[in-house]
């Protein structure tokens, strides 16, 4: 097998790098390994934005019986080529490319305000697709579809968020998010969404440096006004009525989420405050309740 091509969303190109991790070692679970001599060729074309799965060095697999994802990192399996054509994007529904945007945003916010991994070189890639995020969404929710360029400049944010995610640590919204896709059948950007603004009023207050840097490259719209675009989206096109059906019928439980995301130890020393067991579970029991 010389070549794989990718050609979906996120599920489909982790899939991909699966096949090929199987192939180049025999196994998933080789980390931080190079590629052997040999090894297939793996091209992404990615048809949705947002899981950065295209330009990462991650593949994410689930268990079908719990649901828990496990991820696996290598620089190995980062795909050689990413194809980034917009004509994927024309006429996907606009909840579909809400939650991919939310998806990049995230990956780009969260690497953004990490507190030591992060660097000039990741801060641009983070100014630079979060400003794209931003011109697309308002764009979506005025018109309800995107021009081409805005799906490109949609497609790039997607693919700098694969590339930021690999070389600095998500945080908090990720902890919490990833956990709770285990009880509930919500979409990754949806469990994501339950803690955004409660982990955002948590620290904000200790990265007001970095909103400002950010608000200058956005050249004019606040990052505030891309989190009212967010509330906007998220209420008009349905999504907070499924979080909350979603929730409601499940059992999940705080202590469980907080309990997974504590065992993060890199998280404890990248998150820009201090925090504690007790503070994250002040904090998730309350987006529990708000969602």
């Amino acid at each position: 097998l010389q070549t794989i091509l990718a050609v979906g969303g996120g599920s489909t190109i982790d899939t991909a790098k699966a096949i090929r991790a199987r192939i180049m070692f025999g196994d998933f679970d080789v980390k931080d390994a190079e590629a052997p001599l040999g090894a297939p060729t793996l091209i992404a074309v990615p048809t949705l934005p947002g899981s950065g799965s295209e330009t990462s060095r991650f593949f994410v697999l689930s268990d079908p019986d719990t649901r828990a994802k496990r991820a696996r990192r290598g620089w190995c399996y980062a795909p050689d080529l990413a194809v980034l054509d917009p004509d994927w994007l024309t006429g996907a529904p606009p909840r579909a490319l809400l939650l991919g945007a939310f998806d990049a945003f995230c990956h780009l916010w969260e690497t953004f305000i990490c507190k030591n991994e992060r660097s000039p070189v990741t801060d641009m890639l983070a100014a630079t697709g979060i400003a794209n995020i931003a011109q697309a969404m308002r764009e979506l929710l005025d018109t309800g579809t995107l021009s081409q360029k805005s799906c490109s400049a949609l497609q790039l944010a997607s693919a700098l968020g694969g590339y930021a995610i690999s070389n600095v640590r998500v945080g908090m919204i990720h902890a919490l998010g990833e956990p709770l896709s285990a009880y509930v059948t919500l979409a990754h950007p949806e469990t994501l969404w339950v803690f955004y603004s409660h982990v955002r009023a948590h620290y904000d207050d200790v990265i007001q440096d970095r909103i400002t840097l950010l608000n200058n490259a956005l050249g004019g719209q606040a990052l505030s006004q891309l989190d009212q675009l967010w509330a906007r989206g998220f209420r008009e096109l349905g999504v907070d009525a499924r979080i909350r059906d979603a929730l409601g019928a499940s059992d999940v439980t705080a202590d469980a989420l907080v309990n997974a995301a504590m065992r993060d130890t890199v998280l404890l020393k990248e998150h820009p405050k201090d925090i504690t067991w007790d503070g994250v579970h002040d904090l998730t029991a309350r987006a529990l309740r708000a969602a």
